[in-house]
């Protein structure tokens, strides 16, 4: 998908998304990139959403969810930012166990998910802010803080937000 089809999904993504966690149509809406990975169609979004298969923390059963996240190239880590104030079940599902199986585009490995203190969350929201602007309304919203893009802010959101840093295991 190219930059300019991502971003109008992103926008909708993030004019869609309201306080509460979707249902209904729009949690189908929030759902399609996984179909569209199960149709090996998943290339086109490997550049911007992944697949993240956590154990649910109740069932104990596997669950698949389509995530936005950063790569940091250098060292191999993806970062995964959860919405609706952390509240999310893959953030709390890997909480509990961190066990993580990541698909993107057409790379799948296994990782196990670390939770970054305060200060590097701020540092990769701010990176995660200046490639996808329109997730500064999301922040906002999620955190309820508002933005002045000062390291502080970043910070504070980020204590209010949850943040992932999953890697490859290496064998």
């Amino acid at each position: 998908m190219n930059d300019l089809g991502y971003s109008v999904g992103e926008y909708l993504s993030v004019r869609l998304m309201g306080k509460d966690r979707p249902a209904g149509w729009r949690r189908r809406f929030f759902r399609f990139p996984i179909a569209l990975y199960k149709w090996g169609l998943g290339g086109s979004l490997g550049s911007r959403i992944l697949l993240v298969r956590t154990t649910g923390r109740k069932t104990g059963k596997p669950r698949i969810t389509s995530i936005g996240y950063l790569h940091d190239e250098a060292t191999d880590t993806f970062y995964l930012m959860a919405g609706w104030g952390g509240r999310t079940d893959w953030f709390r599902n890997l909480q509990a166990d961190p066990r993580a199986r990541i698909r993107v585009g057409t790379r799948e490995f296994e990782g196990i998910a670390e939770f970054p203190p305060p200060e590097e969350a701020g540092a990769i929201l701010r990176r995660y802010v200046e490639s996808r602007p329109f997730m500064v309304r999301t922040l906002e919203r999620d955190t309820g803080l508002p933005y002045d893009g000062s390291d502080e802010c970043l910070r504070r959101m980020a204590t209010r937000i949850g943040t992932a840093a999953v890697r490859p295991q290496r064998p």
